[in-house]
């Protein structure tokens, strides 16, 4: 008690609690050294003192509910998600949204009726998306726990970008409104901190079966984050592999991840996993299906209405017509994939405990630019094209955390997955919590612009992307 008073009393003294992680926010709750109202005038201030942020993946009854469209620009949510409301259950206060694509469509969180979120490390360089308003509240100490939503790397690929934590946990394990065959694509809801402990402990509040046909065994996961912490990596004893999935990364930014894997595995060399164990191609060509069939069935009726059709970006559009081109049996045929790639994953496992690949190709890119068209050597035909490395994983239905490894030498933050089997998601937690504390690295920033060159390519305006993916205005 006296060193959590002798804690209290230094950050408070200072003001500078928003600097605390959530768990320690937690001690001193329960030890009543503070108010809940005490730290929402926290998080006010320190949104005063940076650069103001609204979220709209989740529902909050009461509340303007846009999801970052037009269509929905005054829209007042009559409901809550059933993640707002588990987590209200359980104690939590909401105290605002954060910043998403429209429809949280792509990872660069920009759209038609709020300013670009950008990324905290370097202001010049996008959150990521479509969490990349949770991300950047977070990096730059407005919140200390924030939602995301992932169906290809919504919640990774900001956590990257941004240096924090974000956590796609395995289907089953948070609430959705979706629900569906486990067999399949899924948006899953997830927790973002700056700590692995503070995902642990989200995902505590968090966790729920709510809208899901599978039952996961409960888990204590702070718990387990912690005990990551404690044992540390030597006693965890772990199998590493590591895969690129068949992409080129920056030099830097894989030496970083490969520095990482190495470490986890206790300083040995690493199980290289390729195209042999994994097949990264048929992991494509199954995201792009499924997600196009996706988008065809959640979007397909607001194309065919022109006023609303014209609302949309194109990057959505096209994604639209994707799936109406589709043929049953081209969905069918990925579904029938699907199964033959999780038999490959769960061989894959037989030899090693966790998963290492790099959660994006390069750092933060331009914010100025919608996506990239082309990124070391690699050219892309659509919007998708950079997201892979998570985009892929997120077929493999494992859990995937992505945590900081590493800042460039510009000092933008590069990111790291962890991927274990389905279901073993305190496992997961335990790894990173151990390579967190082996790492130590900072946890926020105070927002800057960077120095170093972005040289990113891609279109600025919506009327490039339409032509770069080959639709009409």
């Amino acid at each position: 008690m006296k060193s959590l008073a002798k804690l209290f009393g230094r950050f408070r003294m200072n003001r500078e609690l928003h600097l605390l992680e959530a768990h320690e926010i937690v001690a001193l709750l329960k030890a009543g050294s503070v108010s809940p109202l005490e730290l929402i005038d926290v998080v006010e201030e320190r949104i005063k003192a940076t650069d103001d942020l609204v979220h709209d993946t989740h529902a909050v009854e009461g509340v303007r509910f846009t999801e970052g469209s037009l269509l929905y620009a005054e829209r007042i949510a009559e409901t809550n998600a059933s993640v707002v409301s588990q987590l209200e259950a359980n104690g939590a206060i909401i105290v605002g949204k954060t910043n998403v694509p429209e429809f949280c469509a792509g990872s660069q969180s920009f759209n038609s009726l709020f300013p670009t979120t950008v990324s905290p490390w370097d202001t010049r360089t996008t959150a990521g998306g479509s969490s990349g308003g949770s991300a950047a509240a977070l990096a730059s100490y407005q919140c200390w726990l924030a939602t995301g939503t992932d169906l290809g790397g919504s919640l990774r690929m900001p956590a990257a970008f941004c240096g924090c934590v974000g956590f796609r946990v395995s289907p089953g394990r948070t609430p959705t409104a979706v629900g569906g065959p486990m067999l399949g694509l899924h948006s899953i809801t997830g927790p973002m901190g700056r700590s692995v402990r503070d995902v642990g402990l989200f995902l505590d509040a968090m966790a729920s079966r709510d809208g899901w046909d599978v039952d996961l065994p409960s888990e204590a996961f702070e718990e387990a984050a912690v005990s990551g912490q404690e044992q540390g990596l030597k006693a965890l004893g772990l199998k590493v592999g590591f895969s690129t999935l068949g992409y080129k990364y920056a030099p830097e930014v894989e030496s970083l991840c490969r520095s990482a894997a190495h470490l986890l595995n206790n300083e040995s060399e690493v199980q290289e996993v390729g195209e042999d164990k994994l097949d990264s191609p048929m992991a494509e060509r199954i995201f792009h299906a499924l997600r196009a069939e996706q988008f065809a069935e959640t979007f397909g009726e607001k194309l065919e209405n022109p006023d609303q059709a014209a609302l949309l970006k194109p990057e959505i559009r096209w994604n639209i017509q994707q799936g109406q081109g589709l043929e049953c049996r081209q969905a069918d045929e990925a579904r029938e994939d699907l199964k033959l790639l999780h038999g490959q994953l769960q061989e894959m496992f037989q030899s090693i405990d966790v998963l290492c690949v790099p959660a994006t190709l390069d750092a933060a890119i331009d914010a100025t630019v919608r996506y990239p068209t082309k990124q070391l050597g690699q050219c892309f035909t659509n919007y998708l094209g950079w997201m892979m490395p998570t985009a892929i994983v997120s077929v493999f239905s494992c859990p995937a955390i992505v945590l900081p490894c590493g800042f460039l030498e510009d000092g933008r933050p590069v990111g790291l997955q962890l991927l274990a089997p389905f279901g073993a998601d305190a496992a997961v937690l335990r790894a990173a919590a151990a390579l967190e504390a082996r790492l130590a690295l900072p946890k926020g920033t105070t927002p800057r612009p960077g120095t170093g060159k972005l040289n990113t390519e891609g279109p600025r305006t919506s009327e490039e992307a339409a032509q770069h993916h080959g639709l009409g205005q």
